[in-house]
C-alpha cells in the first residue's frame, strides 16, 4: 500500500503506471499531493488495475481514461473537473457521477451497471453505456445530449424530451417513452 498524501493507493499497478506516466515529477518515489493536483490527464488501458483508490486526489483531474481493466468500483466523487470519464470494458455495478457536474464525456460500456443516473450531468453530450444491464435510462434533464449509444441484451426505456434532437442515435432495441419501439 502507498501513501498519497492522506489517500492510500492500494493497488500497485494503478500506482507504477502513476510513476510510469510521469506524476511523481521529483522522482522521489513518492506521490506528493502537490504532484496529485497538477495532473490533468490520466490513462490506463488494459493494465490489470483493480483498484483506483487514490484517484480522489487528481483534484484538477479533467479527463480520466481507465478502460479495459478490473475494476468493480471507481470513485471520482472528488474529481469534480472531469469532463470526460472513459471506463468501459471494466466489471463496475455501479457509477455515482452525481458530483461530476462538468462531466461533457462518458462512456461506460461494456461494465455490469443495472443502474445509471446522469440526472445532475447537465452538460453531458455524449453518453455510451452499451453492453450493460440497463432497463431505463432518464436523460431528460441532458438537453446538450448529442450522441447516445444504448445498445445491449435487453431493451432500454430511454426517456428524453426531444429524441430527434440527438445527431446520433446509435440505440439498438430501445424505446423513447412515449414513442413506439425503433431499431437502429
Amino acid at each position: 500500500m502507498r501513501i498519497l498524501g492522506y489517500y492510500q493507493i492500494k493497488d500497485d499497478k494503478f500506482f507504477h503506471k502513476l510513476i510510469g506516466q510521469g506524476v511523481d515529477t521529483d522522482n522521489d518515489g513518492i506521490i506528493s499531493p502537490e504532484e496529485a493536483e497538477v495532473v490533468s490527464y490520466l490513462f490506463f488501458k488494459g493494465d490489470s488495475i483493480e483498484d483506483l483508490t487514490g484517484i480522489e486526489a487528481f483534484i484538477n483531474l479533467d479527463t480520466l481514461i481507465c478502460v479495459e481493466n478490473m475494476l468493480t468500483y471507481l470513485d471520482v466523487s472528488m474529481n469534480t473537473k472531469l469532463t470526460s470519464l472513459y471506463c468501459w470494458g471494466n466489471a463496475l455495478a455501479s457509477l455515482d457521477i452525481s458530483q461530476n457536474l462538468a462531466l461533457k464525456r462518458l462512456d461506460c460500456s461494456s461494465n455490469r451497471l443495472s443502474n445509471l443516473d446522469v440526472s445532475n450531468n447537465t452538460n453531458l453530450e455524449l453518453l455510451y453505456c452499451y453492453w450493460n444491464h440497463l432497463s431505463s435510462l432518464d436523460v431528460t434533464n441532458n438537453s446538450n445530449l448529442e450522441i447516445l449509444w444504448c445498445q445491449g441484451g435487453k431493451t432500454v426505456l430511454v426517456d428524453h424530451p426531444k429524441p430527434e434532437s440527438l445527431t446520433t442515435r446509435q440505440i439498438i432495441k430501445y424505446t423513447f417513452k412515449g414513442c413506439d419501439t425503433k431499431y437502429y
